[in-house]
């Protein structure tokens, strides 16, 4: 009796850790994919403050050129209007390239639905031949 029990019991367990271990496969999965996520997210926002700082930066350059020039402070000026065209060309090399990050995942969401797509049609094809089989035995 008291073995029975014990058999019933490792049965049991054995069936929950078979669980256990599925729940836990499902967990890893979905955290890896979070992780992924936070650290697209991470890489982006910090491109975007990279570019709001530069485009801070380049405000207050031309806010201070302006009263260079006002004061007839021309050689500051137009040293400091050398460094600001360095830095809106800084900031148009960083904002293409986080352009051209969002267009080349934009092409692989763009693929990855091209195959679900197909997938559908699949999926719909073998609907329809399921169908047919379902009224050729229900003829019979």
């Amino acid at each position: 009796m008291q073995d029975s029990a014990i058999y019933k019991a490792g049965s049991t367990l054995l069936g929950l850790k078979e669980e256990i271990d599925g729940l836990t496969v499902s967990i890893k999965t979905a955290k890896k994919e979070m992780d992924d996520e936070l650290e697209q997210a991470l890489m982006k926002a910090s491109s975007m403050v990279e570019i709001n700082k530069n485009m801070e930066e380049i405000q207050l350059a031309g806010k201070m050129v302006l009263k260079l020039i006002k004061d007839e402070d021309i050689k500051p000026a137009e040293k400091l209007l050398g460094l600001l065209r360095r830095k809106i060309y800084d900031t148009q090399v960083l904002l293409a390239k986080y352009i051209q990050k969002s267009m080349l995942k934009a092409t692989q969401d763009l693929a990855e639905a091209e195959n679900g797509m197909m997938l559908m049609n699949g999926l719909n094809d073998m609907v329809k031949k399921f169908n047919i089989i379902i009224e050729k035995v229900h003829m019979n």
